[in-house]
């Protein structure tokens, strides 16, 4: 089968311990879609929480999938989130007012 490209937004909610954990993915029909998803998630988080917007490309039917590339992240995500994109927040198409 053919490489076909997925489209992700993702939340990321503040635990009572105040680090973060992964909420629910969910799939958008392309990059720009994702990005309004996970910006939006975000706002609905709040402050203390954040989301990311990703595509993965692979052949699903042989389980053969490249990284995962972070087209934009928003509010607080983890480190390891900021590091795939320079060891910065990258918000798409301006920063969220604050």
């Amino acid at each position: 089968m053919a490489k076909l490209t997925y489209h992700v937004a993702m939340p990321y909610l503040p635990t009572a311990k105040g680090r973060l954990k992964e909420g629910e993915a969910q799939p958008a029909a392309s990059a720009l879609q994702a990005r309004r998803m996970a910006e939006a998630m975000a706002k609905r988080v709040g402050a203390a929480g954040g989301a990311v917007a990703f595509s993965k490309t692979g052949d699903p039917d042989l389980g053969d999938w490249e990284d995962a590339v972070v087209l934009a992240t928003f509010g607080e995500v983890p480190m390891q989130v900021a590091d795939a994109v320079g060891g910065r927040r990258r918000e798409w198409p301006e920063a969220i007012p604050a």
